[in-house]
C-alpha cells in the first residue's frame, strides 16, 4: 500500500538519514532516466499553517523554493515546491523482483522462529525484517505506526504536483502515480489496527479536495490500511554471533522505506566489502 514518496519522514537519526537519503535520491534519478517501471521524478508542493524554515534536506532537491504567500488556499501560510522521486510500488516491486530474479537470485517463502535458522546455514544473513524484528529479535523498541490511504482514480495530466501537509499533527497527503492518485493519510503510533475506517476515508478525500477539488470526481479504487516499522532509530549494524557466520540488521525506517532504501543497501554493501566478503 506504500505511496512510494521520496521523503525523510519520522526516521531518526537524521545525521545518519540523511546520507542515506540523498543516495537514495541519486539513484531513483538514475532509474527515472532510464525508465524504470513506475518511478518518475514529480513536483511536489507542501504546504505549512505557518512560516518554517529549510529543512535538513532541502539542498539535496532539485528547484527548492518557498512560494509567495498570496493566493496559497486557506489556512495555510507557507509553502515550498520542488521536486522528488516517486516509485509506484506496484510496479517498481515486480521490477525489482525480476531483475534479482535474472541475477540468480532465489526468492523463498518461509516462516522463521529464529534467526540462526538461517546464520548456522548461510555466511552471510542480511536481516530486513522490518516490524518482525520485534517477535524474531524481541526487539521491543520497535512499534507499529498504523497508516490508512484511498486509493483512487488517476487525476488528470495537468495535476501531476504531490500535495502534502504535515504540519501542527494534520496530515494530508495526495501523490499522482501512472494509473493511481494515493489519498492519505494516518500515522497513529502504537496502533496495531489494520481494519477500514471508512469515516476517516471520507475525511481523507474530503481534506484532499481543499487542495486538489477535482478529487471529488474520481472513483474511489481501495481503501488500505497497514504498518510502518517505527524505532527510536534504525538499527543497520553488524551483530557477531559465530565467527563462521556474518549476521546484519537492517530495520526500523518508519515512514522512510523508499527514502532510505539505496542508501541503506549500499551501507550493508559497504560493510561487506570492509569485511572482505
Amino acid at each position: 500500500m506504500a505511496a512510494g514518496l521520496w521523503y525523510p519522514y519520522k526516521v531518526q537519526p537524521i545525521e545518519r538519514a540523511l546520507p542515506w537519503s540523498e543516495h537514495t535520491l541519486a539513484e531513483f534519478r538514475k532509474q527515472a532516466a532510464a525508465g524504470v517501471p513506475g518511478v518518475r521524478i514529480q513536483p511536489m508542493v507542501e504546504y505549512f499553517f505557518f512560516p518554517k524554515q529549510d529543512p535538513d534536506w532541502a539542498p539535496m532537491v532539485e528547484g527548492f523554493q518557498w512560494l509567495p504567500s498570496e493566493g496559497l488556499p486557506e489556512p495555510f501560510q507557507a509553502a515550498a515546491e520542488f521536486k522528488v522521486p516517486v516509485a509506484d510500488t506496484a510496479l517498481y516491486l515486480p521490477w525489482l523482483q525480476e531483475s534479482l530474479e535474472q541475477q540468480g537470485v532465489v526468492v523463498t517463502v518461509k516462516k522463521l522462529a529464529s534467526l540462526a535458522e538461517l546464520t548456522q546455514q548461510y555466511s552471510v544473513v542480511i536481516n530486513c525484517t522490518g516490524l518482525g524484528s520485534r517477535e524474531l529479535l524481541g526487539d521491543q523498541e520497535l512499534f507499529p505506526i498504523q497508516g490508512q490511504v484511498r486509493k483512487m482514480g488517476p487525476l488528470p495530466t495537468s495535476e501531476d504536483k504531490v500535495l502534502l501537509v504535515d504540519d501542527a499533527g494534520t496530515l494530508i497527503y495526495i501523490i499522482p502515480r501512472q494509473g493511481d492518485t494515493v489519498v492519505g493519510g494516518t500515522a497513529v503510533e502504537g496502533s496495531w489496527k489494520c481494519e477500514i475506517d471508512v469515516e476517516l476515508a471520507d475525511r481523507m478525500k474530503q481534506d484532499a479536495q481543499v487542495l486538489y477539488p477535482s478529487i471529488e470526481q474520481l472513483p474511489t479504487l481501495a481503501n488500505q490500511a497497514g504498518l510502518r516499522p517505527g524505532r527510536s532509530s534504525v538499527r543497520l549494524e553488524r551483530e557477531s554471533i559465530a565467527e563462521e557466520s556474518v549476521l546484519i540488521h537492517n530495520y526500523g525506517h518508519g515512514g522512510a522505506g523508499i527514502t532510505l532504501c539505496w542508501g541503506c543497501a549500499q551501507e550493508v554493501v559497504t560493510m561487506l566489502q570492509n569485511l572482505g566478503i
